[in-house]
């Protein structure tokens, strides 16, 4: 039975299964989630749209971190200090 994640404990662990800087399938990273390849695929494409990480389709569709982009991680982390000197006062639940 799939694990349930919150996207973002699922955008975590795609990140991390593809730091490596190897091309990784869906298939593959979907396995090693124990979730579908479909909730893998969105990740890839939230990734790829923002310029995490790079796709292609090369027997299957396959991914990999772009080279010199910062981790959402990092992101986040940069947004939140950015928050923070702004004296921004938002609610528990937006701060990641």
């Amino acid at each position: 039975m799939p694990l349930h994640f919150k996207e973002s404990q699922l955008v975590d662990l795609v990140w991390t299964e593809a730091c490596d800087g190897r091309w990784h399938s869906l298939e593959e990273v979907a396995k090693r989630a124990r979730t579908s390849c479909r909730k893998v695929g969105l990740v890839v494409d939230f990734l790829e749209k923002y310029g995490f990480v790079r796709s292609c389709v090369r027997d299957g569709r396959r991914f990999r971190i772009d080279p010199g982009a910062p981790s959402p991680m990092e992101v986040a982390g940069g947004l939140r200090s950015l928050l923070r000197a702004c004296g921004a006062d938002l609610p528990r639940r937006y701060i990641f």
